[in-house]
């Protein structure tokens, strides 16, 4: 349950990450990924007839298999020093395979009157990455990424919080469950806000709404939707994010990468 967990806030954290890049105009931005994969979010069913449980009964799951592959759909919008920042994300993720892990990744963000996309590709110990028409390719070390992944895929630092915050906010949790062809459904939400405070960002956490999904004991989809007043390195900013997360069985759709040009890694 930890670990798999920890993988979701994944999406979170990648969040705040992708303001730096800057795209395009579709009504939907992710109709302007480049695979069809990229262009489709993810969903997962989240009816059914709950009815109350706890956070207790939650929490002493013990799934009994790890997700390989997995894609994480999800959007935000943050508040930071007057400005609004929207971004739009999809994610596949590939670590059947530890000597060759893979991963597609698209972001379109907007915000100060600008418009921006990346896509990021890791097939065949290379690092594909296109930026405002640039395409670039970059060797990788397995060694220097797969002993953290997924919690340091691609560089992505700590993601203990997710269940940190969980934990944090254990008196405050509503929890309720449901059955609903022969899956096990929890829904996860507040009752009142809770304070989340890491070695990295302050926060309180209120609006959340989690569905967490099992066929047995294993997690087969995870949801969240939460708004988060940050501070991060004493800057404060307000953050309304929401990503669904579900098992992916199909093999990743890699564009044709061979446009692409070698560059040196920087260290």
């Amino acid at each position: 349950m930890k670990k798999f967990l920890k993988v979701f806030l994944l999406s979170l954290v990648l969040v705040p990450c992708c303001i730096v890049f800057a795209a395009c105009g579709e009504s939907d931005p992710l109709k302007s990924a480049p695979t069809a994969q990229l262009q489709s979010r993810q969903e997962i069913n989240t009816v059914g007839t709950y009815t109350d449980s706890s956070y207790e009964e939650f929490s002493a799951i013990e799934t009994s298999t790890e997700i390989n592959k997995y894609k994480i759909t999800g959007s935000s919008e943050m508040n930071y020093n007057g400005e609004t920042i929207t971004v739009d994300f999809n994610s596949i993720v590939d670590l059947s395979d530890p000597e060759n892990p893979k991963l597609a990744m698209f972001y379109v963000a907007e915000g100060s009157g600008q418009k921006a996309s990346m896509s990021v590709f890791v097939v065949d110990g290379y690092m594909y990455s296109e930026l405002n028409g640039q395409k670039i390719k970059v060797k990788i070390d397995v060694g220097d990424y797969i002993s953290t992944t997924p919690d340091g895929f691609m560089g992505i630092s700590d993601l203990d919080g997710l269940l940190a915050m969980f934990e944090s906010g254990d008196q405050k949790l509503v929890v309720k469950k449901a059955s609903e062809g022969g899956q096990t459904k929890y829904e996860i939400s507040q009752s009142s806000a809770f304070e989340l405070s890491t070695s990295a960002i302050n926060a309180s956490i209120k609006n959340l709404k989690s569905y967490v999904i099992f066929n047995g004991n294993e997690i087969v989809g995870f949801s969240a939707s939460l708004t988060m007043d940050a501070s991060v390195q004493g800057q404060t900013m307000s953050i309304d994010c929401n990503s669904t997360l579900a098992e992916f069985n199909e093999e990743i759709q890699f564009p044709d990468l061979t446009s692409y040009v070698e560059t040196e890694a920087i260290t």
